[in-house]
């Protein structure tokens, strides 16, 4: 296996863990019945909106950035 694509399977493995808490949070509310509080959907939200900048193009993200800077 050439190591840039290990590399990019260590990333993407390292991606779900992130979710472990958030899967955790719904099969505990769907197997457990247990209350989902303020807390833990502020903590949901935190970790979804941290993986999907993680996701987001670097450059795209500086591209869209400039263009907003520009119209304002």
């Amino acid at each position: 296996m050439t190591r840039p694509l290990s590399l990019a399977r260590f990333l993407n493995q390292a991606l779900y863990l992130y979710l472990v808490p958030v899967i955790c949070l719904v099969c505990s509310y769907l197997i457990l019945g247990e209350n989902l509080t303020a807390w833990s959907a502020a903590g949901t939200f935190l970790v979804l909106f941290g993986l999907i900048l993680s996701q987001l193009d670097s450059s795209s993200l500086k591209k869209r950035i400039r263009k907003a800077s520009e119209i304002s």
